[in-house]
């Protein structure tokens, strides 16, 4: 048997590996290129992880922000998206607010309304990760 097939062997490699160093960012879970789900977490990695149990999302990414800023982070790009997926009261509210509905929301970070800095794409882009592997 090929040793890399066996279980076993896998098993214990895992093991000895290390760990990845926990990420605190505001999270975005995709489908279809439509974000439905924002979060934050302080480990972003081990979050998306537990979402992929119970939410159905094609893609995901990030962005590292300081743990202070976690809550207004997540707030700012709640109003942006207001994903389906998250039906706390806040986003609720502002979803029923707008009438008529709004155009569906793609993760295109490129528009200026974002006015997100050039090294925030870039890392929105660097940390989006395909998520055929969870």
């Amino acid at each position: 048997m090929d040793p890399y097939c066996d279980p076993d062997f896998l098993t214990a490699m895992a093991r000895g590996m290390p760990r990845p160093v926990p990420v605190v960012g505001v999270y975005f879970l995709i489908k279809e290129n439509e974000v439905i789900y924002v979060g934050q977490s302080v480990n972003v990695h081990h979050r998306i992880m537990t979402h992929a149990k119970t939410k159905d999302f094609d893609t995901f990414t990030f962005i590292e922000c300081p743990m202070t800023d976690l809550n207004a982070l997540e707030r700012r790009y709640l109003s942006i998206f207001v994903p389906p997926l998250n039906m706390d009261d806040e986003t609720v509210a502002i979803r029923r607010s707008r009438l008529p509905p709004p155009p569906e929301h793609t993760f295109d970070f490129s528009c200026e309304d974002f006015r997100l800095t050039e090294a925030q794409q870039l890392a929105i882009h660097r940390n989006r990760y395909d998520c055929g592997h969870l």
